[in-house]
C-alpha cells in the first residue's frame, strides 16, 4: 500500500485553498482536490501493511503537543519552471520541520532531502505559458489562506486513480 504522514487542514481552510487554486486551473496544470489538501511529514510511498504499524508506534513517539499553523503565500519549487505550485507554510514552520526530524529519526530513516512545509495545491504537467503562471504566483504570494491548531498527525493509505488519488485514514495520533 501507498502511505504518507500528514498534518490534515480544517475543511475551512480547505475551501479557501481550493477556491484559490482555481487561478491555476489552465492547461498543463493538474489541481489538487479539496478533499486531499494536507501538509505531509513523510512520504513513505508503497509498503507492506505490517510496516504501517512501525510507522505508527513511531508516530506515537514523537508527539509535540498541539501549535498553530498559518498558511499564507503561493509559491512554487523552481519558480523559474515551476512543477509545483503550493501555499507556504508561514506559521508553525519549525515545529512541523522538528515532526518531520523526529518522525525521520524514530523510523531510522536518514533524510538526505531538504524538507520544506507546504500544501501541494497543483502539478504543473505541460504548461505551455510559464509567465503566466509565475505571474498569478507572485499575484498571490502573499495570500493569507488562514490559521488553525495543528492536534493530530495522520498516517494515510493513498490509492492512485484516473480522477486522482483517494486518501483514507489509517490512524490519526494526537500531537
Amino acid at each position: 500500500m501507498r502511505v504518507f504522514a500528514a498534518i490534515e487542514l480544517p475543511s475551512d481552510i480547505r475551501e479557501n485553498i481550493s477556491a484559490l487554486s482555481q487561478e491555476f486551473n489552465l492547461n498543463g496544470i493538474t489541481l489538487v482536490g479539496n478533499e486531499v489538501l494536507h501538509i505531509t511529514l513523510h512520504f513513505f510511498g508503497e509498503i507492506e501493511e505490517q510496516e504501517a504499524h512501525r510507522i505508527e508506534m513511531a508516530m506515537r513517539t514523537t508527539r509535540t503537543g498541539n501549535f498553530e499553523v498559518g498558511l499564507r503565500g503561493i509559491s512554487a519549487f523552481t519558480p523559474q519552471r515551476p512543477r509545483t505550485i503550493f501555499v507556504n507554510v508561514a506559521q508553525g514552520n519549525t515545529e512541523i520541520t522538528g515532526l518531520h526530524a523526529r518522525l525521520n529519526d524514530a523510523l531510522g530513516i536518514e533524510d538526505r532531502t531538504y524538507y520544506v512545509p507546504h500544501v501541494t495545491i497543483a502539478r504543473v504537467r505541460n504548461a505551455f505559458n510559464m509567465q503566466e503562471i509565475s505571474r498569478r504566483i507572485g499575484e498571490y504570494s502573499d495570500y493569507d489562506f488562514g490559521s488553525f491548531a495543528a492536534t493530530s498527525m495522520v498516517l494515510k493509505r493513498s490509492t492512485l486513480t484516473g480522477s486522482g488519488p483517494i486518501h483514507k485514514t489509517i490512524c490519526e495520533v494526537k500531537l
